[in-house]
């Protein structure tokens, strides 16, 4: 059947007669030639052992088929999970034997049905009388309760002749009769021990065979609870042949995935190459896949609970990842619910606490906080995850298994790894895109030439803030580092420059830029894009990239963070053919060398006062205090004798923090100018003289107050403006 609306099919959990998917068919062949000899008369029991889900009903059917193909035989089937007491299997199963032999019109087979009719009645009217004496016996266990019943009561019923007439007729058959047992191990303990017992006393007759189909590990149970400690034993003794399925190997379990796979919808596989899918199922196969999957059915109910999983999901996460995460939903739906309630505990090495004293007590005594989140995870699979979940999520979560190991890197964001927080966030269908922009509308950004790249920006901003495209372009632009990316930088300094004067437009709100996580995507793109074919970096300098490329007065609102980068990365200047060893008593001078060649281009910006217009360009003038005072001091002397370029200064050397308690939040204004004062005493005399000035505007005053005092000064939410909010 089609499906509706074109939609996937899912996959049913029963016995395809076409589907040998597990390769038992040359099993099957040779059990059928075992109990198929001409020449055996006797009763035989067989049984089909395998865990849930394994095969049996398939091998149940592939017999039947094989046995319809061959000489004239006759099969009834028994389900003794249909009934609903215990008490009719008796008689529900010499029926069916009973009417594979009516179907027939030979007076021989007439025979065999009078004489089995008698004795299913003679087997009725005993287990009445054996109720109606009080003996309470059930129909399962009518011959060993016999003696129980008065003589003057079962004198009319010979139960011991009905039988052997029963068997007399039977060994006459012209054909042998068999009878599959399914689903024997999903009874309850009586029926299960009633059917054994039915089989081994009541119809034990010679040309039948019955073939069985359970996990023997729970028919050893069910024994167990209806009261045989032995249960292993007492099988042994009903049933001659014992025919166990193979346990599933890997090359099998392999080849059924690879099945799976390819019967996917398109829109599920439409990433593959692009996540190199195929490696990575490899990697989580043999790294605990394999051991947590043992059987079709659980292979089966993975690829239909992926077929939940909504298109978009797809497009982001890797599709082996997918699957191992579907798999850990089936079979240990615990450990998966604490993956669901805390999945920044396994991206992360935040530890979810309810109060900070309990936080505290955690990290009491630990090395750092990665050794007490390392240690809490530890925690987390003892006490919820089976011995084989735990290999797979520590495959996937190779963080786990050490705890110095990387946290959401670039390439597990790409490759669509779940280890990746927003790729974790995706696969479990959470509210992702209120946090970051869609990998795939980054990677369409990034691609588009230098006309287009501009209109796309602007769309893209109209549904995320700045902040979010940032932080999203900066875990996929490094790895994807188009050949001509300058296009690319200039767009995105003049959307960081222009949100942040527009939020801080009208003159009252202090605005941070978005130039950190600008730069960081600088740095880590140019830096990755001279690696060589493996991935290996050479040697790079940001520093010289830097004041080759961006040291136009255009990227001033870029400068301070580049210096704060090249200083935390310890990156040096030279090239690949003359590098210098980096020594720390070389920063001074290189640093000086990166301002120069910064300041060198702003010279003229800086003594018309323009420069101050410049997001962040009151920490630039900081920083160049620091390695530049003598070429910056007559520039910046005049300057602040004029109160509208002191007055912009002002409010370019300060910032905002914030801090958040249960109660509120509270904001704070504190000056950058330790280096400037220094350099421009006057600074701080005229700041004091603005403050009793009249028509200084609140951000002004505000402003100066920070620098006349060198302490922080509250503020109201009104005075600031944050960038981490859609605007």
């Amino acid at each position: 059947m089609a499906p509706v609306d074109g939609g996937p099919l899912v996959r049913v959990d029963g016995p395809n007669e076409h589907a040998d998917e597990l390769q038992l068919k040359p099993f099957v062949k040779q059990l059928a030639r075992i109990i198929c000899r001409d020449d055996r008369k006797d009763p035989l029991v067989v049984s089909i052992e395998a865990p849930w889900g394994s095969g049996k009903t398939w091998c149940l059917g592939e017999l039947q088929r094989q046995l319809q193909d061959g000489p004239s035989h006759k099969i009834a089937h028994f389900n003794p999970w249909l009934l609903s007491d215990h008490r009719q299997i008796v008689q529900v199963l010499l029926q069916k034997i009973i009417r594979c032999v009516d179907i027939n019109d030979s007076e021989a087979l007439k025979e065999i049905g009078r004489s089995l009719r008698k004795y299913v009645d003679g087997v009725a009217s005993l287990a009445k009388l054996a109720e109606s004496s009080g003996v309470g016996v059930s129909l399962g266990s009518v011959t060993a309760q016999i003696s129980h019943i008065p003589k003057s009561s079962k004198s009319a019923v010979d139960l011991d002749d009905l039988k052997q007439k029963a068997i007399n007729a039977l060994t006459k058959s012209p054909f042998p009769l068999f009878v599959f047992v399914d689903d024997l191990d999903r009874v309850t303990p009586d029926e299960f021990y009633s059917t054994i017992r039915t089989i081994k006393a009541v119809a034990d007759f010679p040309n039948v065979t019955y073939v069985l189909a359970f996990d023997a590990e729970i028919a050893d149970q069910q024994l167990k609870r209806a009261g045989i400690e032995r249960g292993a034993e007492f099988l042994d003794k009903v049933v001659q042949l014992r025919a166990p399925l193979s346990p599933m190997t890997k090359g099998r379990l392999a080849a059924l995935f690879d099945q799976s796979i390819d019967s996917l919808p398109e829109y599920t596989k439409a990433r593959f190459n692009q996540h190199e899918a195929r490696d990575r199922f490899v990697e989580l196969f043999h790294g605990g896949l394999s051991e947590l999957l043992r059987s079709p059915r659980d292979v089966k109910r993975v690829f239909n609970r992926l077929l939940l999983t909504s298109d978009d999901v797809f497009k982001n996460v890797n599709l082996a990842d997918l699957i191992a995460l579907a798999a850990i939903d089936i079979v240990d739906p615990t450990m998966y619910r604490v993956l669901c309630q805390y999945p920044f505990v396994f991206t992360s090495n935040v530890i979810p606490h309810t109060t900070r004293q309990e936080r505290f007590m955690s990290l009491t005594g630990k090395e750092d906080e990665h050794q007490a989140a390392y240690e809490f995870r530890n925690k987390i699979f003892a006490e919820n995850a089976r011995r084989t979940t735990q290999v797979l999520m520590q495959t996937l979560f190779p963080h786990h298994g050490s705890k110095h190991a990387s946290l959401n890197t670039p390439e597990s964001l790409l490759r669509g790894h779940i280890s990746h927080e927003r790729n974790l966030y995706a696969a479990l269908q959470s509210a992702l895109d209120e946090n970051y922009v869609p990998i795939d509308r980054c990677r369409d950004l990034l691609v588009a030439n230098e006309r287009d790249f501009v209109p796309q920006l602007d769309n893209l901003l109209k549904a995320y803030s700045q902040h979010k495209l940032l932080s999203s372009l900066g875990e996929v632009m490094p790895y994807e580092r188009p050949d001509d990316r300058m296009h690319i930088w200039d767009a995105l300094t003049v959307a960081v420059r222009t949100d942040a004067l527009a939020r801080e437009a009208g003159g009252t709100r202090f605005a941070d830029t978005n130039s950190v996580p600008l730069v960081v995507m600088m740095y880590k793109t140019e830096r990755y894009a001279r690696s060589d074919a493996h991935g290996d970096l050479g040697f790079f300098s940001f520093r010289d990239w830097a004041s080759s490329n961006i040291a136009d007065v255009r990227y001033a609102c870029l400068w301070a963070d580049v210096m704060r980068i090249v200083n935390e990365e310890h990156d040096r200047p030279g090239s690949a053919s003359e590098q210098h060893s980096w020594k720390p008593s070389d920063t001074e001078r290189w640093n000086e060398s990166l301002v120069s060649s910064f300041f060198e281009n702003a010279r003229d910006s800086v003594v018309s006062g323009r420069f101050f217009d410049e997001p962040d360009s009151g920490r630039f003038l900081e920083i160049a205090a620091q390695y530049k005072p003598n070429e910056l001091r007559p520039l910046l002397e005049p300057l602040v004798e004029s109160n509208e370029s002191l007055d912009q200064l002002a409010r370019r050397l300060c910032f905002v923090t914030t801090t958040t308690s249960t109660v509120e939040t509270t904001y704070t204004l504190r000056a950058r100018c330790g280096n400037l004062l220094k350099c421009v005493p006057a600074l701080r005399e005229r700041a004091e003289s603005r403050l009793t000035a009249s028509g200084v505007t609140r951000r002004s005053m505000l402003a100066h107050k920070a620098i006349a005092a060198s302490l922080p000064v509250e503020i109201t939410e009104s005075d600031y403006s944050p960038f981490d909010g859609k605007q």
